[in-house]
């Protein structure tokens, strides 16, 4: 029988059982992560069906679950997981964002066969959203990229993060929004829209996808601007990039129109634009008068419905200083530095990549805290830039045990050859994940007002992270 050419039997798919092996290991350091700090919520989460009731309170409309109090995007998606799962007539539309955040629910109540309740399916779909993301991680750096070290590392990094331990029992939909835009990210590399000779149906289909982010935390928005600074970078066809950006705003102009009356908040996202393009032009006019001669006065409006009034051309950013610092400290000083190693090779597209998801996300946070201060805008883009420092971290650890492996050369015995860079990563991996445990380790509490600072309200460091709240 022929063994090549046309009539050649076809060749049976090998399994990669050391990908399986790979993949099977960060769902289980998921598992233990989430485990190990399901203590914090015991009294609430017990696996075991609850009582359900939306209630009118001095506080506004409640969900009351065994007798603990769930209030706003928290009461939206339990009462909406339990629409999708059957259990009511109509979704729940109560919530000034509701419907950026159907796709939480939607997704938890895939679940609700092997749960015994709206929270219990929540809490299963932030785990399996979890896992997934950190196989998006190990896609991302050993499919995409080609470097095995770099998607091991990347997961491992995504399993043990510190903000998917702090979401991950949450009644809110920030990890499901969140583990949607790292879903961006693969897909666009995996259809290849960062590169001019991609077919334009990849496009379309990239904003297609990109347009379902409107119902997950509206993540087109840090996406849309991603992909335009790489697009031009790439020197992508103009009418390409408009395909994958463009879909996700004519999606929530459409939301506005058809839910205007029944849903009000619909028009939060084009509120926001209108107002950053209002403030900042007439900042620029005040500047411009200051400039002509006249005394400089620019009255600042702003999403707590207080105007603020500056007589320095210079004051809308008075707060830079301060938040720039928790910026940088995103996931703690040893992420930091990592990252800076990570740096080192501006050539490389990994190195890119992350710098590119920590500038876009910046830019967001600077000219929504600058022109609309306290809008929420401003603390989701820290989410989507956690991801810029983990990319940079893994891509530091790689350097470092690449390092590790050359200076190793000559020093050790063959059979260790490429052995001490995995030790030296491995070292530093198990320092980073008891970093992000130590609340664990040394009965700390959570610090997660890094990773979930608004940057115009500072939270203490043993915030509570009571499911009620989140």
């Amino acid at each position: 029988m022929a063994t090549d050419g046309p009539f050649a039997p076809p060749r049976r798919r090998v399994v990669e059982w050391r990908v399986i092996a790979i993949l099977a290991s960060l769902a289980l350091v998921c598992l233990a992560e989430f485990l190990a700090n399901l203590h914090f919520n015991s009294e609430i989460f017990a696996w075991q069906p609850h009582s359900l009731d939306i209630v009118n309170s001095v506080d506004g409309e409640v969900v009351l679950l065994n007798g603990h109090f769930v209030r706003n995007e928290g009461l939206t998606n339990v009462a909406n997981t339990w629409f999708f799962s059957g259990g009511a007539a109509a979704p729940y539309l109560g919530y000034e964002l509701a419907i950026s955040r159907m796709a939480a629910p939607l997704f938890a109540s895939l679940f609700s066969i092997v749960t015994p309740d709206p929270l219990s399916a929540l809490v299963t779909g932030n785990v399996v959203a979890w896992i997934l993301s950190a196989w998006m991680g190990y896609a991302l750096g050993a499919r995409l990229f080609g470097r095995q070290r770099l998607g091991i590392v990347l997961g491992l990094l995504i399993a043990t993060c510190l903000g998917y331990i702090g979401t991950v029992q949450g009644t809110k939909a920030h990890l499901i929004g969140y583990s949607y835009f790292l879903a961006l990210i693969c897909v666009a590399g995996w259809l290849g829209v960062h590169r001019r000779e991609t077919p334009r149906a990849n496009f379309a289909a990239m904003g297609l996808m990109n347009a379902l982010g409107a119902f997950a935390n509206s993540v087109f928005f840090p996406f849309s601007a991603l992909a335009l600074v790489i697009g031009l970078y790439r020197r992508v066809r103009p009418l390409d990039i408009a395909q994958v950006i463009l879909p996700p705003f004519f999606a929530a102009t459409v939301l506005r129109a058809l839910l205007s009356g029944l849903y009000p908040g619909a028009t939060a996202i084009d509120r926001t634009f209108g107002t950053l393009l209002r403030n900042a032009a007439y900042h620029g006019v005040a500047v411009l008068n200051w400039i002509c001669g006249q005394p400089f006065r620019f009255e600042l409006a702003t999403a707590s419905s207080v105007p603020q009034v500056y007589d320095q051309p210079l004051g809308p950013f008075a707060w830079l200083p301060a938040y720039a610092e928790n910026y940088a400290l995103l996931c703690g000083v040893p992420f930091t530095l990592l990252a800076i190693v990570g740096m080192l090779t501006p050539r490389s597209p990994v190195t890119r990549l992350g710098v590119a998801l920590l500038m876009v996300q910046f830019v967001q946070m600077f000219l929504v805290q600058t022109y609309w201060p306290y809008q929420t805008l401003a603390v989701y883009a820290v989410y989507t830039a956690a991801f810029g420092f983990l990319v940079l971290t893994a891509h530091g650890l790689v350097l470092v045990g690449d390092a590790a492996d050359r200076m190793s050369i000559g020093r050790v015995p063959a059979a260790m050859a490429g052995r001490v860079g995995i030790l030296a990563m491995g070292v530093l991996l198990a320092l980073l994940a008891v970093f992000n445990n130590q609340h664990l380790l040394f009965d700390r509490p959570i610090e997660f007002m890094r990773f979930h600072t608004n940057h115009s309200t500072i939270f203490p460091s043993d915030w509570p992270f009571g499911i009620e709240k989140w």
